[in-house]
């Protein structure tokens, strides 16, 4: 791990903006334990402002998958972080369909599996795909369903699902 992930990881917000500052970091560096970013790292942890400070480094790959496939987003929603999310939603950068290696589900599937509805919104809102299936066939409508999320379930037939 460098000092960038640590500093992300734990929240650091301005040793993170001077390590930025200096030009000398490598803002994509993987660890070698699960190959997460500093992205990753501060998305996890639900550092909403070391993300933004993050997204605005030139070279960020703000989808840079770890070992089981997961982005900075997949991170952020399976820890129900809503301003991580928002955060990377709005700066219009991410990949909305990308899939985890394991079972092929977008972070939308996972939200919608969780029950967390004001993600779920999110996603919808801008415009991830509500059809998209994972390795079994199974679509965000179907993963919430599955777990008995009526919230959700009402919100995604709301939408279009079907």
């Amino acid at each position: 791990r460098t000092p960038l992930s640590w500093a992300a990881e734990n929240g650091h917000e301005a040793v993170v903006a001077i390590l930025l500052k200096t030009g000398r970091v490598d803002v994509n560096s993987k660890d070698s334990k699960y190959g997460q970013t500093p992205l990753s790292c501060a998305a996890e942890n639900g550092h909403a402002a070391v993300v933004k400070l993050l997204l605005y480094a030139e070279e960020i790959d703000v989808d840079s998958r770890c070992s089981d496939g997961y982005t900075p987003l997949f991170y952020a929603a399976i820890n129900r972080h809503e301003s991580v999310i928002a955060t990377l939603l709005n700066s219009g950068k991410v990949d909305l369909e990308s899939k985890d290696h394991q079972f092929g589900q977008t972070p939308l599937a996972l939200v919608a599996e969780d029950g967390y509805k004001a993600a779920v919104k999110m996603f919808v809102e801008r415009g991830a795909d509500i059809t998209t299936v994972d390795v079994y066939g199974w679509t965000p409508l179907t993963s919430a369903s599955n777990a008995g999320h009526l919230d959700v379930v009402t919100f995604l037939l709301d939408h279009g699902a079907d």
